[in-house]
């Protein structure tokens, strides 16, 4: 089966859909509410809104689509869906806060994923956000920083959320940026590889999670560092060439690695590839 433009927008939109009652069954966006899944723990409300988020801003962040969305009978409205998820969860006085951010914690992955899609869709988002939303959410990401994160690419996402603080005006140290950029970019092992974490760690997560967020890094710091957007560019198209290999003509590919919910991951390298203009697969 070949997917068109609008079975993939068609997707997008049944997948929001579904969110958006979930999140009238919780209360709010920030605590979508699952059948099954625990009421006392805001981290899988926060995860679901998360890795929505991207999707949403990212959705948003093309000027040419519409803001809402329908499927069917029902309607979102995708700036106010993002509008309460973010308020609602970034307020310590709001029942649905997400909590406070400790030492490998997942709130710090999520935080990561937050602010890619802020910054992804933020020519519409800032203005419908507002100056009182847009605080509270950099507060909230601003509690990464100086966390312990696991030694794999974990490194990563202080580098994203710090970032994206400093790309909306926030004071950001250097180094709360460079060191998990640093970091990642010394376990290099060639043909477009990272090892993920010490000794031989390789798996599929090398596509969607270390070159995703190295690229996006590029993107949110700009020019800073040149040299290093430059090389990261590089080994990314060099493992994009290696990869497209492993695809069958149907979309097929061998899975390996841990998280069976990634493998759906696939084709985000290539889909931020077309997007940030450094596409070498036809």
């Amino acid at each position: 089966m070949t997917w068109s433009r609008a079975d993939w927008v068609d997707a997008f939109e049944r997948l929001t859909i579904a969110f958006d009652r979930a999140a009238s069954a919780g209360g709010s966006p920030a605590r979508a509410q699952l059948p099954g899944a625990p009421t006392d723990d805001p981290i899988p409300s926060l995860e679901g809104f998360a890795r929505m988020s991207v999707a949403w801003g990212a959705w948003l962040g093309e000027g040419s689509n519409p803001a809402t969305i329908a499927s069917g009978n029902a309607m979102v409205d995708l700036l106010d869906l993002m509008r309460r998820g973010l308020a609602d969860g970034t307020d310590p006085g709001c029942p649905w806060w997400w909590g406070p951010i400790g030492d490998r914690d997942q709130r710090i992955v999520e935080a990561a994923e937050l602010a890619t899609g802020l910054w992804l869709g933020r020519e519409r988002l800032i203005p419908a956000l507002g100056p009182t939303t847009v605080a509270l959410v950099l507060d909230w990401l601003g509690q990464v920083e100086g966390r312990d994160v696991y030694d794999d690419n974990w490194v990563l996402f202080p580098s994203i959320v710090a970032a994206v603080r400093r790309a909306f005006g926030r004071e950001v140290d250097d180094r709360a940026i460079d060191t998990g950029i640093d970091r990642m970019l010394a376990r290099y092992r060639g043909d477009g590889w990272y090892a993920d974490g010490g000794g031989h760690a390789f798996d599929q997560y090398t596509g969607w999670a270390v070159h995703w967020h190295l690229m996006l890094w590029s993107r949110i710091d700009r020019d800073r560092r040149p040299a290093v957007r430059r090389l990261i560019e590089r080994r990314f198209a060099t493992y994009l060439s290696g990869i497209v290999a492993s695809f069958a003509t149907d979309g097929s590919r061998p899975l390996f690695g841990r998280s069976l919910g990634y493998r759906f991951a696939a084709a985000a390298p290539f889909a931020l590839a077309a997007l940030l203009g450094v596409d070498v697969v036809p």
